[in-house]
């Protein structure tokens, strides 16, 4: 299964399509910009309000893009609690602004305390229902103790309690469509893991036919060659046994069956020098990036070892899993041995 597919995903997040809500609440919060601009307009209001409807626009513009921003299955607590910090500092920010104000009636900022709770219900939906109810209760509180100071006249419609009905019944749409979206995502991964096992069934099916013919390449003039002289030559039973040898490695060492190392271990052999490939499955522990890289860096190494000797020996292996180094390229030559060791990118050296 890859990586992108989880066990659980959060509940309703497979239905928050991230572009078409971020249209919907920039539209939003666009029209509340405007509605707080003609309101200011109509209703001459003073600095404080203008700066109080700005810093909390700014504010709850911040709060939806830490909302939106993290990929379903990747939103987790701490930008949930950073996005309803955001929207308290904003409810704080434009409750000060309707104390500064001097305004008789705190309705004029409605628009901007309602806007609270469609980012909390947001969290609802990305599975934070219960900091979405801490925020929520939390700004009703704040509301309580802030609006009683301010001295406006109906403060307290400001609070939208009653808005609290509609979180309560996006929270309960959630609870309720929680089995559908988890066999969703059930689906959803066991569809991805049968598209994983189909590919590699595929790339495995076309590796084996990419090595038959391959050997068939080899074999074949080798056979036709016998056929037509009507006997075995020396070099026939050379060639052969590289042939041999290179079927091993298919089979001992599938890390290694690459066109520039099954060349250069060719060559290798047909000079003379001993040339043994194991792979014992240790890269299948590490990510595909990392197996790659280590795998580039072995066969550069390997390859440069052995076209450099006419005789010795060299082996390179690829350890068991769990294993330190994950590969290594051992050459005895001469009376001396050295080991180029490999380990999370990072090559060693030691001579003996």
């Amino acid at each position: 299964m890859s990586a992108a597919v989880e066990p659980r995903r959060t509940i309703t997040e497979p239905a928050v399509r991230r572009a078409p809500m971020v249209v919907v609440l920039a539209g939003y919060l666009v029209a509340l910009g405007i509605l707080m601009a003609v309101r200011g307009a109509v209703e001459p209001r003073g600095f404080a309000y203008w700066v109080g409807a700005g810093c909390g626009l700014a504010l709850y513009t911040a709060a939806f893009a830490v909302t939106l921003s993290p990929p379903p299955g990747r939103f987790g607590r701490s930008p949930a609690l950073v996005a309803i910090g955001l929207t308290l500092v904003a409810q704080a920010v434009v409750w000060v602004a309707v104390a500064a104000d001097g305004v008789t009636d705190a309705h004029a900022y409605l628009p901007m305390f309602v806007t609270a709770f469609v980012l909390e219900t947001l969290l609802v939906f990305r599975s934070r229902a219960v900091i979405a109810w801490v925020g929520a209760l939390s700004g009703i509180a704040l509301g309580l103790v802030l609006g009683a100071v301010t001295g406006a006249t109906h403060w307290w419609s400001t609070v939208q309690t009653t808005t609290a009905v509609l979180l309560a019944a996006a929270t309960a749409a959630t609870a309720m469509l929680s089995p559908l979206f988890r066999e969703l995502d059930a689906l959803a991964a066991r569809h991805e893991r049968a598209s994983d096992e189909e590919g590699a069934g595929k790339a495995a099916l076309l590796a084996r036919e990419e090595r038959i013919a391959r050997i068939d390449g080899r074999v074949r003039p080798l056979l036709e060659n016998v056929l037509d002289a009507d006997q075995v030559t020396g070099a026939d039973v050379r060639t052969a046994r590289l042939i041999e040898a290179l079927l091993r490695d298919g089979i001992r060492a599938p890390s290694f069956d690459t066109s520039e190392v099954r060349r250069a271990v060719w060559r290798a052999r047909d000079r003379g020098v001993s040339v043994t490939l194991l792979d014992d499955g240790g890269l299948s522990e590490v990510t595909v990036d990392e197996a790659a890289v280590i795998l580039a860096q072995v066969s550069t190494v390997l390859c440069a070892e052995l076209d450099a000797l006419s005789e010795g020996e060299v082996v390179a292996r690829v350890a068991p899993p769990g294993r330190c180094p994950v590969a290594s390229v051992t050459v005895a030559h001469g009376g001396t041995r050295r080991r180029v060791e490999f380990s999370g990118g990072r090559t060693r050296v030691v001579e003996s």
